[in-house]
Protein backbone atom coordinates (compact mmCIF):
# COMPACT_ATOMS: atom_id res chain seq x y z
CA UNK A 1 0.00 0.00 0.00
CA UNK A 2 1.05 3.70 -0.59
CA UNK A 3 2.74 5.53 2.32
CA UNK A 4 3.05 2.18 4.22
CA UNK A 5 5.43 -0.14 5.64
CA UNK A 6 4.91 -3.64 5.29
CA UNK A 7 7.44 -4.47 7.62
CA UNK A 8 10.33 -2.92 9.76
CA UNK A 9 13.34 -3.63 12.30
CA UNK A 10 14.71 -1.71 14.87
CA UNK A 11 17.59 -2.05 17.45
CA UNK A 12 16.87 0.32 20.16
CA UNK A 13 19.42 1.45 22.84
CA UNK A 14 19.25 2.26 25.51
CA UNK A 15 15.49 0.65 25.18
CA UNK A 16 13.54 2.52 28.54
CA UNK A 17 12.12 -1.01 28.98
CA UNK A 18 11.95 -0.29 33.01
CA UNK A 19 10.22 2.72 32.44
CA UNK A 20 6.24 2.13 32.88
CA UNK A 21 3.23 4.27 31.73
CA UNK A 22 3.63 7.17 34.28
CA UNK A 23 6.85 7.26 36.17
CA UNK A 24 10.57 6.63 35.44
CA UNK A 25 12.09 3.51 37.19
CA UNK A 26 15.64 1.85 36.43
CA UNK A 27 17.37 4.31 35.46
CA UNK A 28 15.16 4.92 32.38
CA UNK A 29 13.11 8.55 31.97
CA UNK A 30 11.38 7.08 28.59
CA UNK A 31 11.11 3.98 27.13
CA UNK A 32 12.07 4.70 23.75
CA UNK A 33 11.12 1.29 22.26
CA UNK A 34 7.30 1.59 23.46
CA UNK A 35 7.36 5.61 22.43
CA UNK A 36 8.36 3.79 18.47
CA UNK A 37 5.66 1.30 18.62
CA UNK A 38 3.40 4.06 19.26
CA UNK A 39 4.79 6.22 16.66
CA UNK A 40 4.71 3.34 14.17
CA UNK A 41 0.83 3.28 14.72
CA UNK A 42 0.36 6.32 14.49
CA UNK A 43 2.55 7.64 11.60
CA UNK A 44 2.97 4.35 9.62
CA UNK A 45 0.06 2.44 10.27
CA UNK A 46 1.65 -0.29 12.31
CA UNK A 47 -1.31 -2.72 12.70
CA UNK A 48 1.31 -5.16 15.12
CA UNK A 49 4.48 -5.07 16.64
CA UNK A 50 6.78 -7.28 19.32
CA UNK A 51 9.09 -6.10 21.24
CA UNK A 52 12.30 -8.69 21.74
CA UNK A 53 13.93 -7.59 25.09
CA UNK A 54 17.33 -9.42 25.35
CA UNK A 55 19.14 -7.68 28.26
CA UNK A 56 20.08 -8.67 31.54
CA UNK A 57 16.92 -7.44 33.32
CA UNK A 58 13.70 -8.01 32.68
CA UNK A 59 11.84 -4.90 30.92
CA UNK A 60 9.31 -4.97 33.33
CA UNK A 61 7.85 -1.38 32.20
CA UNK A 62 7.69 -2.82 28.58
CA UNK A 63 5.85 -5.82 29.58
CA UNK A 64 3.21 -3.40 31.69
CA UNK A 65 2.80 -0.45 28.82
CA UNK A 66 2.62 -3.91 26.27
CA UNK A 67 -0.06 -5.50 28.43
CA UNK A 68 -2.52 -2.31 29.12
CA UNK A 69 -2.02 -1.54 25.30
CA UNK A 70 -3.30 -5.27 24.68
CA UNK A 71 -6.07 -5.14 27.06
CA UNK A 72 -7.58 -1.41 25.14
CA UNK A 73 -7.08 -3.10 22.11
CA UNK A 74 -9.49 -6.50 22.96
CA UNK A 75 -11.85 -4.13 25.05
CA UNK A 76 -12.11 -2.19 21.80
CA UNK A 77 -12.86 -4.99 19.50
CA UNK A 78 -12.38 -2.84 16.35
CA UNK A 79 -14.57 -0.86 16.81
CA UNK A 80 -12.95 1.67 18.18
CA UNK A 81 -13.23 5.43 16.35
CA UNK A 82 -10.28 7.01 15.38
CA UNK A 83 -7.01 5.03 15.08
CA UNK A 84 -7.34 1.70 16.08
CA UNK A 85 -4.62 0.19 18.91
CA UNK A 86 -1.73 -2.10 17.40
CA UNK A 87 -1.29 -5.18 19.56
CA UNK A 88 1.98 -6.05 21.14
CA UNK A 89 3.69 -8.94 22.04
CA UNK A 90 6.77 -8.74 24.72
CA UNK A 91 9.42 -11.13 24.39
CA UNK A 92 11.94 -11.23 26.91
CA UNK A 93 15.39 -12.80 27.86
CA UNK A 94 17.07 -11.76 31.16
CA UNK A 95 18.43 -12.89 34.49
CA UNK A 96 15.51 -13.76 36.84
CA UNK A 97 18.06 -13.02 39.98
CA UNK A 98 18.60 -9.21 38.68
CA UNK A 99 16.56 -6.11 38.53
CA UNK A 100 13.97 -5.68 39.23
CA UNK A 101 13.91 -8.93 40.82
CA UNK A 102 17.24 -9.01 42.96
CA UNK A 103 15.21 -8.82 46.34
CA UNK A 104 12.59 -11.71 45.59
CA UNK A 105 9.62 -9.71 45.48
CA UNK A 106 6.93 -12.01 44.67
CA UNK A 107 4.98 -10.15 42.18
CA UNK A 108 7.87 -8.62 40.13
CA UNK A 109 9.16 -12.51 39.83
CA UNK A 110 5.53 -13.97 39.09
CA UNK A 111 5.46 -11.18 36.17
CA UNK A 112 9.32 -11.49 34.87
CA UNK A 113 8.28 -15.59 34.52
CA UNK A 114 4.93 -14.84 32.95
CA UNK A 115 3.99 -16.76 29.85
CA UNK A 116 1.19 -16.06 28.03
CA UNK A 117 0.85 -17.10 24.03
CA UNK A 118 -2.12 -15.43 22.13
CA UNK A 119 -4.48 -15.30 24.83
CA UNK A 120 -7.11 -12.44 26.28
CA UNK A 121 -5.52 -10.57 23.70
CA UNK A 122 -2.05 -11.31 25.15
CA UNK A 123 1.30 -12.33 23.86
CA UNK A 124 3.67 -12.15 26.78
CA UNK A 125 6.80 -14.65 27.18
CA UNK A 126 9.44 -14.60 29.47
CA UNK A 127 12.69 -16.65 29.32
CA UNK A 128 15.30 -16.75 32.15
CA UNK A 129 19.07 -17.18 31.76
CA UNK A 130 20.66 -20.30 32.89
CA UNK A 131 24.19 -20.99 34.17
CA UNK A 132 26.76 -21.96 32.36
CA UNK A 133 30.26 -22.45 32.14
CA UNK A 134 31.12 -24.54 28.79
CA UNK A 135 31.06 -22.50 25.49
CA UNK A 136 29.08 -26.22 24.47
CA UNK A 137 27.23 -25.62 27.26
CA UNK A 138 25.83 -22.24 26.56
CA UNK A 139 25.23 -23.44 22.48
CA UNK A 140 23.11 -25.81 23.87
CA UNK A 141 20.84 -23.57 25.88
CA UNK A 142 20.44 -21.05 22.82
CA UNK A 143 19.80 -23.99 20.77
CA UNK A 144 16.82 -25.22 23.11
CA UNK A 145 16.01 -22.23 25.49
CA UNK A 146 16.58 -19.17 24.30
CA UNK A 147 15.79 -20.20 20.43
CA UNK A 148 12.33 -21.00 21.68
CA UNK A 149 11.74 -17.14 22.31
CA UNK A 150 11.97 -16.25 18.83
CA UNK A 151 9.89 -19.21 18.01
CA UNK A 152 6.63 -17.85 20.54
CA UNK A 153 7.59 -14.10 18.79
Amino acid sequence: TEGRVRKAFVAARPPGHHCGVDEPSGFCWVNNVCVGVEYAARKWGATAAAILDFDLHHGDGSQTVAWGRNERANASGGKKKGPQVAPVGYFSLHDINSYPCEMGDADKVRAASLCIANAHGQSVWNVHLQPWTQEADFWQLYEGRYTALLDQA
